[in-house]
């Protein structure tokens, strides 16, 4: 009869290990979830930041350069912003 059921040495084994099993499972899903979603924010913030932020010295050599604003004024406001 040894070595059927739950007695012996390898019933307590089992029964730890089917508990250990699931736990490791979820706490790496967990990990895997939450590097995935950091990686990704952080990733798309720098994207998103570079495309909604642009530098304000960038805007105003593009609106020289489509001529919306002649070159005293180019030089005024360029001034303006390095002041700051």
């Amino acid at each position: 009869m040894m070595g059927y059921g739950f007695g012996g040495f390898g019933g307590i084994f089992s029964m730890f290990l089917s508990m250990l099993i699931p736990v490791l499972i979820l706490v790496g899903a967990i990990y895997l979830a939450l590097k995935l979603w950091e990686g990704g924010s952080k990733k798309g913030l720098k994207k998103q930041n570079a495309q909604f932020n642009p530098d304000p010295i960038d805007i105003l050599k593009q609106r020289y350069a489509r001529g919306e604003i002649t070159k005293d004024e180019y030089h005024e406001l360029k001034a303006e912003l390095n002041n700051d």
